[in-house]
């Protein structure tokens, strides 16, 4: 709910309790009743404001500047009998929220296409994919050399380069 949305409701709330207030007989009859509805229109108010303030203030989601997040990316040139050239390219989307999604291309063709999740644990990188029993879970590290941010595997082959 937003917060213009949630002032709003607390707004008309605040105005059916003046009107409620307000239209009562027997306010009309004592001045001590109306002194005692500005002081609870002034109590009201501040609540209001107090509650907008936290509500604002409550919703900020952290950031999550992991170095993982972003594009990774492995291309391979295959070379068929009939000397055709095909590429298959595998990419890793890592988004801030500890989920990606996993891609592999023939040429132009979409071949494989499932969501992951990541966690990190001492530096290095679990990767679980969800919906795929024969792809085992990804043990990652990253590295920098001097050109390129590499994703390897934790048998120290390189799996990705960043994009």
């Amino acid at each position: 709910m937003t917060v213009q949305r949630r002032f709003r409701q607390l707004v008309t709330v605040y105005r059916i309790l003046v009107i409620t207030h307000a239209t009562s007989p027997l306010l009309a009859l004592d001045p001590k009743s109306k002194q005692n509805l500005l002081t609870m229109k002034k109590l009201v108010s501040l609540v209001a404001i107090v509650a907008i303030i936290l509500t604002a203030n409550c919703s900020r989601i952290e950031q999550n500047n992991d170095p993982i997040i972003g594009i990774w990316s492995q291309s391979k040139i295959t070379t068929e009998e009939n000397s055709s050239k095909t590429t298959v390219r595998k990419e890793w989307i890592f988004n801030d929220v500890y989920l990606g999604r996993y891609h592999e291309i023939t040429g132009d063709e979409i071949t494989l296409q499932t969501d992951f999740k990541w966690s990190r644990d001492d530096g290095k990188y679990i990767v679980e994919y969800r919906g795929l029993e024969d792809k085992p879970n990804n043990v990652l590290t990253i590295e920098k050399n001097s050109d390129d941010v590499l994703l390897k595997k934790a048998d120290g082959n390189i799996l990705a380069l960043r994009e």
